[in-house]
């Protein structure tokens, strides 16, 4: 049985723009009224404040603007819920800071009708590098979810920069050569000589792979845990020098990500 899911990217305007906030509510909602046989998923920044006791540290009090009562309107006319507030009832966790001043703030939501709940496996604030706001990361199942497969090996150009690489390349080729002296058919010589680099190739990708995503997995973990830390305590400066070094480490692991990405050729 197929089902329509209709998937929606918020990014509201601020608060320093009311005007603009309520006649963004208006359309979306209009928008939103065409859709209401379908699964309808919510996600974004809508730069409003739900619950300022759980969702704002730092700052000067917040109160309750029409935007916010309008939102709330919003969500209640289609039966929407705040998934992660649901599954995290009292935690406090942001997704906006702002070092000087310190203040955190919970601005980005996943919006789901509440029949959803039931699908969604996990929704979780992850910390992200680059930007003043965090991820929100939501995973559904059920039947209507279908396991994607493997995809294609790309071989990434940045393994030529790499002299570990490179030099067991270069054995490999002469080891090739002095077991392989009396094929006398250069095609079947080269296709084999090509075949074994890549077997080669795969493997040291592999395992190079696997040691980056560990590094990488144990930085993110450092990250979350200093971010739940600034989280009770957003003064702490020592916090914040830490939390710079680990976002700089894990930019250059997305930045020569990216680079091997954009030089891999199929």
């Amino acid at each position: 049985m197929k089902k329509l899911f209709i998937l929606c990217n918020v990014y509201a305007p601020t608060k320093d723009h009311m005007d603009e906030q309520l006649n963004f509510l208006t359309k979306f909602r209009e928008e939103c009224l065409q859709y209401l046989d379908g699964n309808i998923i919510i996600g974004g920044d809508f730069n409003a404040i739900l619950n300022p006791k759980l969702d704002k540290r730092g700052g000067r009090p917040d109160t309750r603007t029409e935007y916010v009562n309008n939102l709330t309107n919003f969500i209640e006319e289609f039966d929407l819920i705040d998934i992660w507030r649901v599954l995290n009832p009292d935690l406090f966790m942001f997704t906006w800071r702002s070092i000087n001043p310190p203040v955190q703030c919970r601005l980005d939501y996943f919006l789901i009708p509440s029949f959803l709940s039931q699908s969604v496996k996990k929704c979780e604030i992850k910390p992200s590098i680059k930007t003043d706001h965090s991820i929100l990361h939501i995973k559904l199942e059920g039947n209507f979810c279908k396991q994607r497969g493997k995809g294609f090996w790309k071989f990434n150009n940045e393994l030529l920069h790499d002299k570990e690489y490179v030099e067991k390349v270069k054995r490999a080729i002469e080891e090739f050569e002095e077991t392989n002296v009396n094929t006398t058919d250069k095609g079947l010589y080269w296709d084999s000589l090509k075949c074994h680099i890549r077997g080669i190739t795969l493997k040291y990708s592999f395992e190079r792979a696997k040691q980056n995503r560990e590094r990488e997995n144990n930085l993110n973990k450092k990250l979350e845990t200093l971010m739940e830390q600034i989280a009770e305590n957003s003064a702490r400066e020592d916090l914040e020098e830490e939390i710079a070094q680990v976002k700089n480490e894990l930019i250059d692991i997305n930045e020569r990500k990216t680079r091997g990405d954009r030089k891999s050729v199929v």
